[in-house]
């Protein structure tokens, strides 16, 4: 097993599922102007699940007036101005938490009520 300390976790490993192709953008000299969910993923260090969430939490902003369920990009200087940003990173981070909680706050409260309405009435009292 490696030691911590003597390997360095880079994006690839963090997401090991990112395709051939954003990896090869990503390693160009220069990033293109426009960025994908998955390679505005890998730069933030976020899921591309949580680039959505971020999105809906209007802490990021996609280019143009994309419509719901079509392609979102994102520019690349403003991805690597947020990424150097530790305030911006924190929010962010705290917002998907967020989303998630309230998510399985919300899924509690279904499994809840739907265990407390299959007690018959007989056994309730």
């Amino acid at each position: 097993m490696p030691q911590a300390s003597s390997s360095r976790i880079t994006p690839t490993v963090l997401i090991p599922l990112m395709n051939q192709e954003t990896r090869t953008v990503l390693s160009l000299p220069t990033l293109p102007a426009r960025l994908t969910v998955e390679m505005t993923a890998v730069l933030l260090n976020f899921t591309p699940e949580a680039i959505y969430i971020l999105v809906s939490a209007k802490k990021l902003k996609p280019l143009g007036r994309t419509r719901p369920g079509a392609q979102k990009f994102f520019a690349a200087e403003e991805i690597l101005r947020l990424r150097a940003d530790i305030k911006w990173l924190s929010d962010a981070t705290d917002a998907v938490c967020d989303w998630y909680a309230k998510k399985n706050r919300q899924s509690l409260e279904r499994r809840t009520s739907n265990s407390i309405e299959q007690i018959p009435a007989s056994a309730a009292t």
